[in-house]
């Protein structure tokens, strides 16, 4: 296992430093070869395509790791429901953000990774105007004092100011 990371390191630094995602890919494909029951092979293709913005390959090697049921499944699917969400595909995103909620496999109160995808969730929710689950969702799981960073909202995000995004869509939509 010491090997692939020390090749996951190195697509990494392809993928996000150098931005030479066809080599990040070539190598990718690589390590597939060498650990093809892994998922976290098929992942590192997902996060390569995702990078390059092709979301429909993406999800595809995606779904082939979480077919393979990894350890830590639940951050496979809020890993795609991250790409479903910047894909515009608000609907599946909410359900694989719902899938690991409504399984409970993850404690989601005061984790800044969780945070994140809860945004991804919530906003995933106004953008289909369901906002009694984006309400529900907030209420239950989002800490009062806690300050998120996330990268679907750019900046620093308190549960205030995420409310007050909640209840300014609402009044927009019905002209409150």
């Amino acid at each position: 296992m010491e090997d692939f990371y020390k090749k996951q390191e190195i697509i990494s630094r392809y993928q996000f430093d150098i931005k030479d995602y066809k080599e990040a890919l070539r190598l990718a494909y690589e390590l597939l070869e060498e650990y093809p029951n892994l998922p976290q092979a098929y992942a590192e293709i997902a996060s390569v395509y995702g990078s390059m913005g092709n979301y429909d390959k993406s999800i595809e090697y995606k779904t082939k790791a979480i077919e393979l049921k990894p350890e830590k499944i639940s951050l496979y699917y809020f890993s795609r429901a991250r790409i479903y969400f910047y894909k515009g595909d608000f609907y599946n995103a909410i359900d694989d953000s719902l899938h690991v909620i409504d399984n409970e496999h993850l404690d989601f109160r005061g984790k800044c990774l969780s945070a994140i995808y809860l945004h991804v969730l919530i906003l995933a929710c106004l953008c289909t105007n369901q906002f009694d689950l984006a309400k529900e969702v907030f209420d239950k799981h989002m800490e009062d004092d806690y300050v998120y960073y996330t990268k679907p909202i750019k900046g620093r995000i308190t549960k205030q100011r995420i409310y007050n995004c909640i209840e300014k869509k609402i009044n927009i939509l019905y002209d409150v």
